[in-house]
């Protein structure tokens, strides 16, 4: 059973649906975790050229007409739900040292739940999904529940 604790109603990320499937915008993650679009856009960036399939699937550009500057085009991204948990997993993002998210799922692993929070991979997944480092042993995907019950507060 999923915990349930207060959020502050103020600050709900802001999604659409769309045939179906869940998105929010990289402008609308920005503001959510109060960053700057541009350090959204880089991380996106980053994840895209580590599996440049991803681009397609979880992150969709978007080139919409700048609201002051006539003939320029900005930027953004739509970002289905596992697009965002994977930007989301990002310690970059919420200004934390690397690897806080591994510290602090490895210290509470006993209250997450195997293929409901997390998910541990194979090294035949690891070496096909082309996501991670070449010679990874080991790997675990954190799913959006995972992910959620990594930063509650």
């Amino acid at each position: 059973m999923d915990t349930l604790f207060p959020v502050d109603a103020s600050r709900q990320p802001v999604v659409t649906v769309k045939n179906g499937e869940v998105f929010t915008n990289s402008r609308d993650v920005a503001a959510f975790f109060e960053k700057r679009h541009d350090h959204v856009l880089r991380d996106i960036d980053t994840l895209i050229a580590h599996a440049p399939d991803l681009g397609d699937r979880q992150f969709v550009r978007i080139e919409t007409p700048h609201p002051t500057i006539p003939g320029r085009m900005d930027r953004s991204f739509d970002l289905t739900r596992d697009g965002f948990t994977l930007l989301a997993m990002v310690d970059t993002i919420h200004q934390r040292p690397d690897g806080t998210a591994k510290r602090t799922f490895s210290e509470n692993r006993e209250r997450f739940v195997e293929s409901e929070d997390f998910i541990e991979l194979t090294s035949d997944e690891i070496r096909t999904m082309s996501i991670f480092p070449a010679r990874t042993a080991r790997a675990t995907l954190i799913t959006r529940r995972g992910y959620l019950k990594l930063v509650k507060p």
